[in-house]
């Protein structure tokens, strides 16, 4: 099951966009996407997702994608929209993941939702970015846009126009710049742009930028705002992966929100960078099955069969 073009309106009458993909009947994971991103990043997970008897639900944010903008709004406030979208698809105590850019929204979530979450998973999480020395460890592109959001917002539209130009345009040239600031486990796996794939990067790239770069601009600034809770109190299982090498979301940020959250659960990945749900898909969402007691994939017979534990 892939549904990439699902929408309902809220009860404020905005939009929210979703994309469905994995077994239509498993166990709800909640997907949010990183910065920038959309509900498309997350397609290529169908057959794993479906394999294991998992349904995953890829929500675009605020003025990305198919979702109405919103304005002003706070990490916190998406908790509300997707608390309608659970009480809309009738899902319960589903498990919350979140990648890159999505890592804080996945807190957030678990902050404002509290026992309506089963659980939080954070792969290669943003931290908060809300202090000159946040970026310490980032890579000079990531550090400048964030530096640009923090004291300059008003520049960040302009950055973001020119990203969307290099992403829709000149898509070739924009992954051979971002493999030169990425480690090279991470360049290994950008792979190349083949006639085969490059409608469904093109494609992807295109839905990030659906509504222009304004509201993108807005949630980089919203990165840079100080969160509105406290890790100490997100008294949940919350699993952090993170590569000792990304540059992009530095690992000091997650080993420091790690170690502040009581139930969290830390899978660090010697020689890996920032792509690693590319790389370690398979671990991360048999660790998801073991949250909600499904035990783990037979990988010999290669289908959705499940090994008591």
């Amino acid at each position: 099951m892939l549904r990439e073009n699902c929408y309902f309106y809220l009860k404020s009458g905005r939009r929210l966009g979703y994309l469905a993909c994995g077994d239509p009947k498993g166990k709800p994971v909640l997907c949010f996407h990183g910065y920038p991103g959309s509900r498309l990043d997350f397609r290529w997970l169908e057959q794993a997702a479906g394999n294991r008897g998992l349904k995953l639900i890829a929500v675009d944010r605020p003025g990305i994608g198919l979702s109405d903008p919103v304005e002003p709004r706070s990490l916190t406030d998406f908790g509300g929209d997707i608390e309608e979208l659970m009480e809309r698809l009738r899902l319960k105590r589903p498990v919350v993941m979140g990648v890159s850019g999505g890592g804080p929204y996945v807190l957030a979530c678990l902050s404002r939702l509290e026992k309506k979450i089963r659980a939080g998973v954070v792969v290669c999480g943003l931290g908060p970015m809300d202090t000159e020395d946040s970026a310490k460890g980032m890579n000079a592109s990531n550090a400048s846009l964030f530096y640009c959001a923090r004291n300059y917002p008003g520049t960040v539209r302009f950055i973001l126009r020119i990203t969307k130009y290099m992403m829709t345009k000149k898509v070739d040239t924009y992954y051979r710049l971002m493999g030169k600031v990425l480690p090279d486990s991470d360049q290994k796996r950008m792979g190349k742009i083949t006639q085969e794939n490059r409608q469904k990067v093109l494609s992807a790239n295109r839905e990030i930028f659906r509504q222009g770069s304004r509201y993108l601009a807005q949630e980089a600034v919203l990165y840079t705002k100080p969160w509105e809770f406290s890790m100490k109190e997100l008294r949940f299982p919350i699993h952090f992966w993170h590569g000792y090498l990304d540059k992009n979301a530095p690992i000091r940020s997650a080993m420091r929100l790690c170690r502040q959250a009581p139930q969290s659960v830390s899978h660090w990945l010697v020689g890996e960078g920032h792509l690693i749900l590319n790389r370690h898909a398979d671990e991360i969402l048999d660790s998801i099955c073991s949250m909600f007691g499904m035990g783990t994939i037979d990988r010999e017979k290669k289908v959705g069969y499940y090994k008591k534990r």
